[in-house]
């Protein structure tokens, strides 16, 4: 006699050993293990893109997602079947997956493994994780500034410093020209002051100049001659500038490092029990970067997260990010990037009992799912 956990657990008479070995080795030889329908229990709740649910034409819910859909890919193949297990409603009264009370499921062993791929966990003496999916990166996406206005392109081909020096030809030939009026002396020195005035904007920006009715001055022949060289770069750099600044949209310098996040003083959302993972790896936060850290529940964290709330940047694994970056790819611009800000690569798995039954087998079904792309 024997036992078997299929489709739960029994007595078996295997005293004709030689049917047994017949009925094993055609079992392997199909290429599959045979649950005989065994019932795999799993919270089933809104975890984009690993697991997420919709109505068809006639209101059933359907079940679909990355991580879903490969386990239960492996729960048909092994004559098995997916069972969702029922969870409390979340803090907003929706059904989004809160990971750290699903874990502590498999730990009391209510359940055997978990459709939820996931991360950013540990493993204990209950709880264990599958072969991995992928190794992905844990890291923030932050808001991608506002473009510069068009009312500002022509500010934009001369950074601060050309500008104040501009500013400063201009002061210096009025200030050169008020004191040649004043030296004259003419009758009609307030006439004179006022055409000065326009005068120099215009040599100092590098335009024609208002038309003379009379012979220029000696003051103003020396003038024009240094001042054409000055004007000739000046203009012709500025249009090549201008010219290929209105060819694309200009945007505020991003931010991409951790400093320039602290400059910012923008707050960063994360996830509660994330935070205490974040804790629990021994890295060692910038205190300026802590205060920063604003620890939300998970419903909360997936509202503000998934409507791409730009007032915080968000802790996100890479294969979520990539999901999050396909619902922005056609607004010009975005709204978020992936920054390099990053905390740790871990191993996208599912997470099920510390020596699952299940564990080889899975294994072997995933290698098999990669090697056939």
């Amino acid at each position: 006699f024997a036992y078997s956990l299929y489709p739960e657990y029994h007595l078996v008479n295997r005293s004709n050993f030689l049917e047994y070995l017949m009925q094993t080795f055609k079992r392997l030889v199909a290429g599959g293990m045979n649950m005989l329908g065994y019932k795999l229990y799993t919270p089933l709740r809104q975890d984009l893109p690993h697991v997420f649910s919709y109505k068809n034409s006639t209101g059933q819910t359907i079940w679909r997602g990355s991580a879903y859909t490969l386990l239960k890919f492996f729960t048909d193949y092994g004559n098995a079947s997916l069972v969702s297990y029922e969870m409390p409603e979340d803090e907003l009264g929706g059904n989004v997956i809160d990971m750290k009370a699903a874990l502590n499921l498999i730990r009391h062993k209510k359940v055997d493994i978990m459709a939820h791929a996931y991360a950013l966990f540990k493993e204990d003496d209950e709880l264990g994780k599958s072969y991995p999916l992928m190794v992905v990166r844990w890291c923030l996406m932050v808001p991608i500034w506002n473009s510069i206005s068009t009312m500002y392109y022509p500010l934009e081909p001369f950074d601060d410093l050309v500008w104040f020096i501009i500013v400063g030809v201009f002061v210096a030939l009025l200030s050169v020209k008020c004191l040649w009026c004043c030296w004259q002396s003419t009758h009609q020195l307030a006439q004179r002051l006022n055409d000065t005035v326009l005068e120099c904007f215009c040599l100092s920006i590098g335009i024609c100049t208002p038309n003379y009715y009379g012979a220029a001055t000696l003051l103003d022949f020396l003038i024009f001659t240094t001042i054409y060289f000055y004007g000739f770069f000046l203009t012709a750099n500025y249009t090549s500038l201008l010219g290929s600044i209105f060819t694309v949209t200009l945007f505020r310098t991003q931010f991409n490092t951790m400093d320039e996040l602290i400059a910012t003083n923008i707050s960063v959302m994360i996830i509660d029990y994330e935070l205490e993972f974040l804790h629990s790896g021994g890295l060692r936060l910038p205190a300026n970067f802590s205060r920063l850290i604003q620890p939300v529940d998970v419903a909360t964290f997936i509202k503000y997260q998934y409507s791409f709330n730009t007032n915080y940047a968000y802790f996100v694994t890479e294969e979520k990010w990539h999901f999050l970056d396909l619902q922005q790819q056609y607004l010009k611009p975005g709204i978020f990037k992936f920054s390099k800000i990053c905390f740790g690569s871990f191993f996208l798995a599912f997470p099920m009992q510390r020596d699952s039954l299940f564990y080889r087998s899975l294994e072997y079904y995933t290698f098999r799912m990669h090697s056939s792309g």
